[in-house]
């Protein structure tokens, strides 16, 4: 008579069961591929924050040079256009690697699940 630890075992996979889960992961992953990118909201509140901060800077920077508004003394949007705009630039550089870093991440989850789900199946 077999014991509860026998049925609890897993079975090893017959070739044509191999072959079933790796047709099964491959489709699952061309779907999972045509899905767009996904942006959590932090990641797209910063990019819109990094890009009002470059528009910003270079709107400053323009005023800053525009003929004939030049004063007495220094202009503090000659400094402060270009260095808002260096730092909006940057967050953008750094968005976009959050969100790769994200998308990879749940990448990485949905393939675990994935390979769960398709080995429970069989």
């Amino acid at each position: 008579m077999a014991s509860a630890a026998d049925y609890n075992r897993p079975q090893p996979m017959s070739y044509e069961d191999q072959q079933r889960m790796a047709h099964a992961t491959y489709v699952a992953r061309m779907q999972r591929r045509s899905m767009p990118p996904r942006c959590n909201p932090f990641t797209i509140l910063l990019l819109v924050m990094s890009i009002g901060m470059m528009f910003t800077g270079v709107t400053m920077t323009i005023i800053a040079h525009w003929p004939g508004a030049t004063q007495i003394g220094e202009n503090p949007l000659e400094i402060a256009g270009p260095v808002l705009f260096g730092i909006g630039g940057v967050l953008v550089l750094v968005s976009i690697l959050l969100v790769y870093v994200i998308n990879q991440r749940e990448r990485r989850k949905f393939d675990e699940k994935l390979h769960v789900m398709v080995k429970d199946k069989m």
